[in-house]
Formats: structure tokens, sequence, C-alpha cells
């Protein structure tokens, strides 16, 4: 899924054949899997990040990226973390590497059902009160 510029996708049909946005014209984008996440998997999203908008691998956001309160690239997947991938996702802070790995995302959807405060690519310990973030 492709978060666009406005105008970037034909609003109507257009006579001739419209095929696809074009890359500059994309804001960001997420990969949505049915798969548990494995280093191999982030190793491939990390790959498309690096094809489709590199800057977010060097800690660098597009002008008023922040301020528009847009999703960083997100990989969403249904799957749980496997074997060291949360440790690797932890150190992508470190690395300033500006990304959203949203593991178990059905529970996540699940847990803010109703609650039009929290969003599932925010992950907050349910039991946590103060609102610090975990990841």
């Amino acid at each position: 899924m492709g978060i666009t510029k406005p105008g970037a996708v034909p609003s109507q049909a257009p006579r001739q054949k419209w095929e696809a946005a074009k890359n500059e014209t994309m804001i960001t984008f997420a990969e949505v899997k049915k798969l548990v996440v494995y280093p191999m998997l982030l190793a491939q999203f990390i790959g498309i990040v690096h094809e489709l908008k590199p800057r977010f691998l060097n800690g660098r956001t597009p002008r008023n990226f922040i301020k528009e309160d847009h999703l960083f690239p997100a990989l969403a997947s249904l799957g749980n973390f496997s074997g060291n991938s949360s440790e690797i996702v932890k150190g992508y802070r470190s690395r300033n590497i500006r990304v959203t790995i949203a593991e178990n995302f059905d529970f996540r959807l699940a847990r803010v059902r109703g609650r039009h405060d929290l969003s599932p690519f925010v992950y907050r310990d349910v039991w946590d009160v103060s609102g610090r973030e975990d990841r």
C-alpha cells in the first residue's frame, strides 16, 4: 500500500491506460505479510525501503514528513518475531533506520478497536499506564 502526494493517482478513470504513480510522488508505504517476522523478511523489507525510499535508512526524513504525521515505511505482519528478529528491530533506532515493524498486527488491531486515540502501528504495553513506548 502506498501513500502518495495529492493528484498522483487519478480520481476518475483516465482516457488512456493508467499503470502506476511515479516513484517521486510516493510519500511512504506499507508492506503487509501473513508471515512470522524472521531475519530474512526484515532484510527483504529493508531492501525495498532502500530501493523506494532510501532516505529513511540514514535518519533523514522528507521535508514536513514528521509535521504532517506520516507513518515511516512499515512492515505489518500477522506473525510474531522469530528468534533474534526483535533484537534486529531494536537495533534500527541506534542505526537511524526509520521504519515501523508491526508484528502481530491482527492482535494490535483487536487491542485498539474502539479506541480512536491509539494506532495499531504504535506499540504500547497495555499494562503501562505511563504511555511509555516499548518500541
